[in-house]
Parts: structure tokens; C-alpha cells; sequence
């Protein structure tokens, strides 16, 4: 028992999957298809979900969800104050609503950033959603040796062309990430136009 218990131990990938948008509440909508994701994930995957704090959160939801995973909230601000993640259109559209949302941005990417290197010592594989989530990650992996995955979905990579600011972070999320998953062909087509340098990633 004792070694096939060791076996089973050492068999297990331990992956930390950070994203802006997750549910936290069996009611919540944010990130359902990442949800989804997680949930059909191979029984020798472990993984730790990182995801901003909100307001809404009950500290009591985690507990009610009969998962295989475990979820970790970091916080950013008071519980009141957490908005910026989690509502409809996300990070950018909070933004978009509320001008003052971005005072919050310093500590909500420092807070991000720390959670994220604490955690990482003890993974195997990171694995970003996002290209915001991919330069954190990417330089936790470039602290800590870690492989680095990252996710882009679209509502980044669809921006590089009228944002500096956007193409710089999906820029670093590039080089910083081992392998770039897409959640299309025609955004692996815009990559390769605009990152030919990343194309084998």
C-alpha cells in the first residue's frame, strides 16, 4: 500500500492555473468555461486555481464545491473594494466603467505576483489564461525554472493592433511562455503576423 501510495504521489502533475476570471460562488458565471476546463482535466493533473478576490466571494463558497482542485482567492484591496476582476467583459471593461478601478491596478499585479512566486516553488507546470497573467507567470517560471504555459482567448490578442499597451504584454507573455495555446486558428494565424519570432512556440 505504502509504495503504491508513493507511486500514485510521484505520478501526479502539479499545475497552478492562474486567470482573472473564475467562479467563486456556485452562482457566478466568471470563467465557467475555465471552470469547465479544470473540471475534465486527467485524475493525475493537480491543480491549484489562482484568481483575484472579489467582492462577492463568501469565504465559505470553496468549502461547498465537491472538486478535485482547490481554488485560491489573493487580495488586493478591502473585500468591498475588490472590482476589478470577475464582472461582465472583465479587467478591461471594469476599467472601461470606472476610471478610479485603476488605482487599484498596482496592488492588484504586485498581490498577483507574490501569490503566484509563493506557489510556485512547490509546481510542476504553469499555466496562465491571458496575456496579463502570462508575463506574471512567465517570470514567476524564469524565477522559480518552471515550464510555462499560457492561454490567450482573444480579447488581448484582438487589441494589438490599436493598443501599444496590449501588444507589449501579449509581446512578454510570448517570450516568456514555453508553449502559446489559442483558442482558434485564426489567432494563431495573427501571432504568427505579428510574433513570426514565437511562431514555434
Amino acid at each position: 500500500m505504502k509504495s503504491t501510495t508513493a507511486q500514485n504521489a510521484q505520478s501526479l502533475l502539479k499545475v497552478l492555473l492562474l486567470t482573472t476570471s473564475f467562479p467563486l460562488t456556485k452562482e457566478s458565471r466568471s470563467g465557467i468555461f475555465i471552470q469547465k476546463m479544470v473540471n475534465h482535466l486527467p485524475d493525475n493533473i493537480q491543480v491549484t486555481v489562482l484568481t483575484p478576490d472579489s467582492a462577492e466571494a463568501d469565504s465559505q463558497a470553496f468549502s461547498d464545491y465537491s472538486v478535485d482542485y482547490s481554488v485560491i482567492p489573493f487580495r488586493y484591496a478591502l473585500k468591498h473594494w475588490q472590482q476589478l476582476a470577475h464582472g461582465s467583459g472583465g479587467i478591461i471593461a471594469a476599467l472601461s466603467r470606472n476610471k478610479l478601478l485603476f488605482l487599484l491596478l498596482p496592488p492588484f499585479l504586485l498581490s498577483n505576483l507574490l501569490t503566484c512566486c509563493y506557489l510556485t516553488r512547490k509546481m510542476d507546470v504553469l499555466h496562465a489564461n491571458w496575456s496579463i497573467n502570462g508575463v506574471i507567470v512567465g517570470m514567476s517560471g524564469l524565477l522559480f525554472g518552471k515550464p510555462v504555459m499560457t492561454t490567450l482567448r482573444g480579447s488581448d490578442v484582438n487589441l494589438i493592433e490599436k493598443s501599444a499597451l496590449m501588444r507589449q504584454l501579449v509581446h512578454f507573455s510570448l517570450r516568456f511562455s514555453d508553449v502559446i495555446i489559442t483558442v482558434s486558428p485564426s489567432l494563431q494565424e495573427k501571432l504568427v503576423e505579428h510574433f513570426p519570432q514565437y511562431s514555434a512556440k
